[in-house]
């Protein structure tokens, strides 16, 4: 059973999915300051463009995590069928499912 918060429980624990980026770093000392015991949970997803996934849970801890943890979801992405698409793909599969359309900037070559 899941639960999104309306309010920040002070002294109990509270699950965060952490990226290491500005918005998820305030938003972890935010609730950190609020009283919130905070643990932090990133996903390896295998983004190239992602440097060093190892240091991202040790950010989350300066940021006031009680823990952090780093989840390898790259398997359970290749056994969904996800990793199987191109990039280039992407836009055209999103349009196709989405009410939303997106600009069509986006739109592969």
């Amino acid at each position: 059973m899941s639960t999104i918060l309306k309010s920040l429980p002070k002294g109990e624990n509270v699950g965060i999915a952490f990226s290491g980026g500005l918005d998820t770093s305030a938003a972890l000392l935010w609730m950190k300051q609020k009283g919130a015991r905070v643990f932090a949970y990133t996903a390896n997803l295998g983004q190239p463009d992602e440097a060093d996934y190892d240091e991202i849970p040790r950010k989350a801890l300066e940021f006031g995590a009680e823990k952090a943890r780093l989840v390898d979801c790259r398997t359970q992405l290749v056994h969904e069928g996800i990793a199987r698409h191109p990039v280039r793909r992407l836009p055209r599969l999103y349009r196709r499912h989405c009410v939303f359309q997106p600009p069509r900037r986006w739109a592969a070559p």
